[in-house]
């Protein structure tokens, strides 16, 4: 099931598998293995996605949490590591508040 959210935040955030394996610094063939859960996925990438897509990681890791996908499509030519440093920043920032 870990594989699905992974694959439903990145079809939602309007990526690309091959520019979230890029993100990852991950082979594409990983990456798409992760996602068709025929692999383990380790806590570094679960981290790394959270930053991403702007998440805890209990919405990756269950399945009853609502899912809310930032539209990246748009982003175009930006880099998705950028992206993922400021949304902890902000993390770090919301939390404490």
């Amino acid at each position: 099931m870990l594989g699905l959210r992974i694959k439903q935040l990145r079809c939602g955030s309007g990526l690309t598998s091959s520019q979230v394996a890029s993100y990852l610094h991950i082979d594409l063939k990983l990456y798409i293995l992760m996602e068709n859960d025929e692999t383990m996925v380790n806590a570094k990438i679960v981290d790394k996605l959270c930053a991403l897509y702007g998440c805890d990681e209990k919405v990756i890791y269950d399945t009853q949490e609502k899912l809310i996908c930032p539209d990246m499509s748009h982003l175009q030519g930006v880099s998705l590591e950028k992206i993922a440093n400021v949304r902890k920043l902000y993390a770090r920032y919301v939390n404490v508040l």
